[in-house]
């Protein structure tokens, strides 16, 4: 599964790339109609509409995928409950028709892949902070990061770490060696299973991304290579999570790592 930042592109454009994991940080803000809107946001720089992109979502999902995405909101922006529920609802209209359904019975990560899409696509909404737990909303699911502090509260929980570094030499070496050293056990908590293991293949300069990314994407593919395989403790790459997709072939790589594509 990959997830990424694209130069350019619109939701629907990564859709059609391959991506099927966001990453999505909203922000209530006033637009320059000075009405109060949900935008997306990443550091001091706000992207598009949350309105938009849930269209896109929408857009790929008439065209009949028959595949899992997920949607992961986190790092709320000047937000409040009243806020959260007003996106929720945005999601829910939306998106009802595709959400995964809830199923308290069963843990998310133990359900199988194929009760998701037996019979079409799903949109599978994972919302991280105290926001889902103190809105519990039907068919939308509480996400914890390996080192939260509650990782009991999370239905999804995902060891996403990045290596806080310019430096392409240091960054690989970091992420092999944390994927080396994961052992599918939440942090905080070593009762509490880790679901999945997000590759963060990404430097993480003040300004200037695009020309950071140009020297990781491109070593991408032979670095994962030596992870194909499951780690020492059974576990394995989930998600590729890159900077500027449409320059990274993360969808090809992903392919491949599965054996579908040489």
């Amino acid at each position: 599964m990959t997830a990424a930042l694209a130069l350019g592109w619109d939701a629907f454009e990564e859709l059609l790339e391959g991506v099927r994991y966001f990453d999505l940080r909203p922000c209530w803000i006033r637009d320059n109609s000075e009405d109060w809107v949900l935008a997306l946001y990443h550091g001091p720089v706000i992207g598009p509409w949350l309105e938009d992109v849930l269209n896109d979502v929408q857009k790929f999902m008439n065209e009949g995928s028959r595949e899992l995405l997920i949607l992961k909101f986190s790092h709320f922006g000047n937000f409040s409950d009243t806020v959260y529920r007003t996106m929720v609802q945005m999601i829910t209209d939306k998106l009802g028709t595709w959400l995964c359904p809830s199923t308290p019975a069963v843990r998310l990560a133990d359900t199988s892949l194929s009760n998701f899409i037996a019979t079409r696509g799903a949109v599978l909404v994972v919302c991280d902070d105290s926001y889902p737990v103190n809105n519990p909303t039907p068919n939308i699911y509480t996400y914890r990061d390996w080192n939260s502090s509650d990782p009991q509260n999370g239905q999804l929980t995902v060891c996403d770490q990045y290596s806080n570094t310019t430096s392409a030499a240091t960054m690989t070496a970091d992420q092999t060696a944390k994927f080396a050293a994961f052992d599918g056990k939440c942090q905080n908590n070593s009762s509490i299973q880790c679901d999945l293991f997000l590759l963060s293949w990404t430097l993480t300069p003040v300004t200037a991304v695009w020309y950071y990314a140009k020297q990781v994407n491109p070593i991408l593919d032979s670095s994962v290579r030596g992870m194909a395989n499951p780690n020492s403790y059974g576990q394995c790459l989930n998600i590729l999570y890159v900077d500027y997709v449409e320059y990274a072939d993360a969808t090809g790589i992903c392919l491949r790592l599965n054996g579908i594509a040489s």
